[in-house]
């Protein structure tokens, strides 16, 4: 009789894998977001080129960028290190 396969390893590389993907296609879709975002601004302030008063201007609120550029190391840390196990 043969003796039992051992999948292990198998399914934490393609765990792995299967986590590399997954940010990379949330990198991707982010890019695409912003591009569209970005398109939108431009094509706004060529339809509308007058200068606004100062207090209409907006800043934007960039703490979600900074929550986003502070997490994903670690998430990619994570998948990473789980390969080595």
């Amino acid at each position: 009789m043969a003796d039992p396969v051992n999948y292990t390893s198998a399914i934490k590389t393609a765990g792995g894998l299967i986590g590399a993907a997954s940010l990379g296609g949330g990198a991707v879709g982010a890019s695409i977001g912003d591009g569209l975002a970005g398109s939108q601004t431009i094509a706004g302030v060529a339809a509308s080129p007058r200068p606004r008063a100062p207090a209409d201007h907006h800043v934007p609120d960039r703490r979600p960028l900074r929550s986003g550029l502070l997490h994903q190391p670690g998430f990619a840390a994570l998948f990473v290190f789980s390969l080595g196990k």
